[in-house]
């Protein structure tokens, strides 16, 4: 009979420490519930606030192979007419042209024609179109009996790409008018500050002042750089 009321005591027991157990975890669930349902919540409007960046952030970007027709290893000059290209206006583009290796080469633009410095007898060339900024850091400086070989067109590749100057303009734009910046984006309900770090290291961001809690998330992305470079850097969007 001892054994029996022993028995019928710890099943009590059981019952008694599983239902404080339960009552617990429906204490903590209403305590934590509040605050995951405002971080999902402000997760969801950073990736909406992230891809409305990326876009507004973005440009056109042309990239045109073409290759020598003929000629000599001796020759030094290839010439691209740009009215070659069918329904696109390149006179209001910058441009930087690359080799096949992606390293810059030697160009100048002369009356919608870019003439290129042909070296070790390359002949196929990539030239990079974009209205964002491209800069020229190596600017041909053309022979006088320069040995100029045509050239033809041998791809068209037509991409939309996060620029890095884009950025730096967006940066400015927000710093200086935020409630325009926020209409221009497409964002209006939203409170948010966003910095970009290129591949270099180098930080810049937003000066709004944050209120409340603030909730950020770091995302890598890929832009070109002025010369025409791709590279990695990485955003960060901040809601509050």
């Amino acid at each position: 009979m001892i054994n029996k009321r022993i028995k019928r005591g710890s099943h009590v027991g059981i019952i008694l420490s599983f239902v404080i157990f339960v009552v617990f975890l429906v204490y903590l669930f209403g305590i934590l519930q509040p605050a995951y349902k405002s971080n999902a919540s402000k997760e969801t409007m950073s990736g909406y606030v992230k891809n409305n960046l990326i876009d507004y952030l973005s440009a056109n970007l042309t990239i045109i192979t073409i290759s020598a027709v003929s000629g000599q290893p001796s020759d030094d000059t290839v010439e691209f007419d740009e009215s070659a290209i069918t329904n696109f206006d390149a006179s209001n583009m910058y441009f930087v042209v690359k080799n096949t290796g992606g390293s810059e080469v030697d160009s100048i633009r002369k009356i919608k024609k870019i003439l290129i410095k042909r070296e070790n007898g390359q002949n196929v060339f990539d030239i990079y179109y974009s209205t964002e900024n491209l800069t020229i850091t190596k600017i041909y400086n053309l022979p006088t009996n320069a040995k100029i070989l045509t050239s033809e067109i041998k791809l068209i590749t037509y991409r939309n790409e996060i620029f890095e100057s884009k950025v730096n303009n967006a940066l400015k734009s927000y710093n200086s008018d935020y409630t325009s910046f926020k209409r221009s984006i497409g964002i209006s309900n939203i409170n948010f500050g966003f910095s970009f770090k290129n591949a270099a290291g180098v930080v810049n961001g937003t000066t709004q002042n944050t209120q409340g809690d603030v909730y950020a998330q770091e995302t890598p992305v890929p832009y070109f750089d002025k010369g025409g470079n791709l590279k990695t850097g990485f955003f960060t969007v901040k809601i509050w």
